[in-house]
């Protein structure tokens, strides 16, 4: 007998980001399990439609007013129109298909809406808590964090089956909420990068690949780097990048022709960018568990990462840590990573990259996910 899910994810492609990353693959790999049936309720660029993403999965895209300028940040209107939106039309569909269980990705708001929806029809729900949906991640949510999420937080917890984050770091965080909580972890998957593009050995590549978002600290980056380019004539930084900040930080790099954006590139072309480049930047004052970080892992590239809880669960010797949290700490950090190039030491720490992520699959996410699934619809529901 199949499994019904539904799903909650307000963002899914063509809305990139790394939850919508994640559920991506991780239903792909659903695509492959005959015993499961899932539909998705996710957000639009414009319109409303329904899409058959295989045989087993469907996807319902709910039109949210959201236009292609911001496809890869999600603004508090976006998050309330979802939530209604989204609550109405489950309704909806439960009223004429049963559901065994409801999965929601973020804890704001899909999390309340899953909530509501299993008070009212009697499913159990889970939950996979991605980082801005745990108070205190972002600045961006502090005094929401601490007025009003932080309490929703607990309320909405307490009823959930299972709860999971992508990383032990962020779970450590979510206890700080709610310390009587019980959370697991399942990490997101990665795929081997495979490219036919060679490195150009006449120069040193850094490059960072995200959101220019202020969390991500690229501003810092491209100030570091052009302090660190002004001593060399065979460097370059590549931002393949997405998010609000491009021409703010434009006009920073506007004079040095060594730095270079390429906007919005699709996931096959991000693959060419990892394959040329000799060096991954990750500069970000917070991170979860990065899927470009583990990307550029499977690239087999060194790493210049920032010293956080999640950087105990990647970092494997592989690179170089920012221990300070200041611009001449990036650029010593390149300037090391760049004579290490200059004297052909990168290729002892490529192994080590790739050894540390092989044993980050999709397939085994999607595996995880799916005893929890068994688990608690093979359990009595209270």
């Amino acid at each position: 007998m199949k499994q019904k899910i539904l799903m909650l994810n307000y963002e899914f492609p063509p809305l990139w980001a790394g939850a919508a990353n994640a559920t991506y693959n991780l239903l792909s790999e659903f695509a492959l399990n005959s015993s499961l049936e899932i539909v998705l309720i996710t957000s639009s660029l414009g319109e409303f439609k329904k899409e058959q993403f295989a045989s087993n999965i469907t996807i319902y895209y709910l039109d949210i007013f959201k236009n292609n300028k911001n496809k890869h940040y999600q603004s508090i209107k976006d998050l309330l129109i979802y939530s209604w939106k989204s609550y109405f039309f489950a309704k909806k569909l439960l009223k004429k298909q049963q559901f065994d269980l409801i999965h929601a990705f973020f804890g704001i708001p899909c999390w309340y809406i899953a909530m509501k929806l299993s008070q009212l029809f009697h499913i159990p729900y889970i939950v996979s808590l991605r980082g801005s949906d745990v108070p205190f991640y972002s600045k961006r949510f502090y005094f929401l964090d601490r007025f009003f999420f932080k309490k929703l937080s607990r309320k909405i917890r307490a009823n959930a089956s299972s709860v999971f984050t992508n990383s032990d770091w962020l779970r450590q965080l979510a206890l700080k909420s709610i310390p009587d909580q019980k959370i697991g972890v399942i990490y997101n998957g990665v795929e081997i990068i495979s490219s036919t593009k060679k490195k150009d050995k006449n120069y040193f590549t850094l490059l960072y690949v995200g959101r220019l978002i202020e969390r991500k600290w690229v501003k810092e980056l491209i100030q570091a780097y052009n302090t660190f380019s002004k001593h060399t004539s065979d460097t370059r930084l590549w931002i393949v990048w997405s998010g609000n900040l491009h021409h703010t930080l434009t006009q920073l790099a506007n004079w040095n022709p060594a730095i270079t954006f390429w906007w919005d590139k699709l996931h096959h072309e991000v693959i060419d960018f990892y394959a040329q480049s000799d060096v991954y930047i990750l500069p970000s004052k917070n991170e979860w568990m990065s899927n470009t970080l583990l990307e550029s892992m499977t690239a087999k590239l060194p790493v210049i990462i920032t010293d956080t809880w999640w950087t105990k669960e990647l970092f494997c010797d592989n690179g170089w840590i920012l221990k300070d949290d200041n611009i001449s700490d990036i650029s010593s950090k390149i300037w090391l990573a760049y004579q290490e190039w200059k004297q052909w030491k990168l290729t002892k720490l490529w192994l080590k990259s790739f050894e540390k992520v092989e044993s980050f699959s999709w397939k085994n996410m999607a595996k995880l996910y799916h005893t929890c699934y068994t688990k608690i619809i093979t359990s009595p529901f209270i």
